[in-house]
């Protein structure tokens, strides 16, 4: 028999999703048995499936405990092995935790715990479906990527992300687009690029946060000091030079770097001159993308020196204002397989060219 617990002390939405899924109901496109397993199968050494210390995780007296048979379970022959699930614990912490904080649990947050990614952009969390959701993260043992796009976080949710996965090496992917995280997320996820913390994150996005230079700053400063980082993306914010000097200092320290897209930031002259000096120096990154960024013709007569000595394989500079002449300048400066975009530049006051 597997030993399974009914949640008497939760509220409606989370007692009907477990009533739902028990009866066969509702199941996230799996099949109920599976769900069965997920949701009510005690954690192996553990009387009540819980960590009684966390007061989040803790289950009040009135929890009662039922017993299901095997044959309850019939998944036409197959086992939950070649079926592809695996027993986790994040589920049943996940419903009471929704339940202690007054969240609606998502089904879609079900379905990927017992995976490698978590999927669940546009869904509208919040900050108290992010605790729950955090007090899950904390006893899953599968999950390496987080897509969180769009989900009202703000500065309070990526606060309580952020400080939830703290010093967890499993999470190496981390999607903070469209959540308007501000400088107090900014400062949170910048915790979780220092060496020190114990996060190994290779991969974030944060676009379109509207990010201004105050925003980024903290972020901006923290990309050059982590040992893992690789892939970054920061575009369609809105911060100026400040932020893209300070990015590009980062550039020119890292050890790590390989892609970053800052396009759709507008910083001009100086801000190029900046990235200029952090190509000449920086060896790990590949691929560089500034378009729509307002780069001028001198802007991009610094580049100009800089691409020679740069170790770039892809450099995207369209939708600028790059004129004509310089954008030949730029070709012939290519180093052999470089593939540049100068594709879609606008009009300038010197040339007429789209």
């Amino acid at each position: 028999t597997i030993r399974r617990r009914s949640l008497g002390v939760m509220s409606d939405p989370s007692t009907n999703l477990l009533r739902n899924i028990r009866e066969g109901k509702h199941h996230g496109g799996r099949r109920p048995s599976a769900w069965n397993v997920a949701l009510y199968a005690a954690p192996p050494g553990e009387e009540g499936g819980m960590e009684s210390e966390d007061p989040i995780g803790s289950v009040s007296d009135d929890v009662e405990n039922e017993y299901v048979s095997d044959a309850s379970l019939s998944t036409d022959g197959e086992s939950d092995e070649e079926l592809g699930y695996r027993e986790d614990e994040s589920s049943p912490r996940y419903l009471e935790a929704c339940a202690r904080f007054g969240a609606n649990p998502v089904s879609q947050v079900l379905k990927y715990f017992p995976h490698n990614e978590m999927i669940i952009n546009h869904y509208g969390i919040g900050v108290r479906g992010m605790r729950a959701l955090v007090h899950a993260l904390k006893v899953n043992r599968t999950l390496t990527a987080l897509y969180l796009k769009d989900n009202s976080l703000n500065e309070e949710g990526t606060q309580v992300l952020c400080e939830g996965i703290l010093g967890n090496p499993q999470v190496e992917l981390l999607d903070l687009s469209m959540n308007k995280i501000g400088i107090r997320g900014s400062i949170c996820v910048a915790e979780l690029l220092k060496p020190t913390s114990g996060n190994k994150i290779v991969s974030l996005s944060v676009h379109s946060n509207s990010l201004t230079d105050r925003d980024i700053l903290p972020l901006a400063n923290a990309v050059g000091k982590s040992f893992h980082i690789a892939n970054l993306d920061v575009c369609r914010n809105s911060f100026g030079e400040k932020g893209v000097v300070a990015f590009a200092h980062s550039f020119a320290e890292s050890t790590s770097l390989r892609t970053v897209n800052i396009s759709w930031n507008t910083f001009f002259s100086r801000g190029c001159g900046a990235v200029a000096e952090a190509l000449k120096s920086c060896s790990t990154l590949r691929s560089l993308d500034l378009s729509r960024c307002g780069v001028p013709d001198d802007g991009a007569h610094m580049l100009v020196g800089a691409l020679p000595s740069s170790r770039l394989e892809e450099l995207n500079l369209s939708g600028n204002t790059i004129s004509e002449d310089l954008a030949g300048l730029l070709r012939e400066a290519s180093p052999d397989g470089l593939v540049l975009n100068l594709e879609q530049q606008l009009p300038t006051s010197k040339s007429g060219h789209w």
